[in-house]
């Protein structure tokens, strides 16, 4: 019978131990990175309160001086790309800068900042756009249900004046019932048109694409779900630090697969 020999669990435990640690002192270093940087940032936002500076002056300031000379260009994040795939260990002086995607979503959450009063943090403008897609959903759900409700009004007083002028003689009583058929198909219209405005819809994520002639293939919103989830997917195994912002966008367009 032969004997397979393997590495002793213990040295397995001991090695597992060490590469635990690594990873945990790896993600607090970066943690009081971040931590270090949105205080550094809302330094300069509360001096600029005190001194009331023009948010969009201190903005544009904040971004030119301190923000954009501290992150990479797309070159440059190209270059870390360039590294990792490699596997050649990456410059400090390029790791040590914001991902490019990073360093640029500085000046929105900045603006959101000042706008609401409330201290900087990388991830405000995110969660600023989703605030709005949500109230710019319900908007739309509110007066959808009141165009639907007309519209049901509609038909129901156009059924009823139907049914009259089929016993009536009355010119003005099939005029009436004439007259109540056009505003049940107005309210149909303008139940139409407000669907049409749909932030997102809730069947396919976004407008239909018109049919085109020729060998181009129309894709369904499930496919492009699927085709949208495997790209975050790829982006997340090769360490892209957009992934996650793709993936929010993705999930508040209903084009993100589950």
């Amino acid at each position: 019978m032969e004997i397979i020999k393997t590495i002793p669990e213990s040295e397995l435990a001991a090695a597992r131990g060490k590469f635990l640690n690594a990873g945990r002192a790896a993600a607090e270093v970066m943690a009081k990175a971040d931590v270090a940087r949105t205080d550094t940032i809302n330094g300069l936002i509360k001096y600029a309160r005190e001194q009331s500076i023009a948010p969009k002056v201190a903005v544009a300031a904040i971004m030119l001086e301190v923000v954009l000379p501290c992150t990479r260009t797309r070159a440059e994040d190209q270059k870390v790309k360039d590294y990792q795939t490699a596997g050649i260990k990456v410059p400090v002086d390029l790791l040590a800068k914001l991902a490019y995607s990073t360093g640029h979503a500085y000046k929105g959450c900045m603006e959101v900042a000042f706008q609401k009063n409330v201290d900087f943090s990388p991830s405000l403008y995110r969660a600023h756009k989703k605030e709005a897609q949500q109230a710019r959903e319900a908007a739309h759900t509110q007066k959808l249900a009141q165009a639907e409700s007309a519209a049901k009004a509609a038909a129901t007083k156009a059924k009823s004046l139907a049914s009259k002028a089929a016993r009536s003689k009355s010119i003005e009583t099939k005029l009436a019932a004439e007259q109540a058929k056009l505003d049940a198909v107005k309210a149909n219209e303008a139940v139409r048109a407000v669907m049409d405005k749909a932030p997102v819809s809730t069947k396919t994520g976004g407008k239909v694409a018109s049919k085109k002639a020729g060998p181009v293939k129309a894709l369904t919103r499930h496919e492009v779900a699927a085709h949208a989830t495997a790209l975050v997917a790829m982006l997340r195994s090769i360490g892209e630090e957009c992934a996650e912002e793709i993936a929010d966008i993705l999930k508040e367009n209903n084009l993100l697969a589950k």
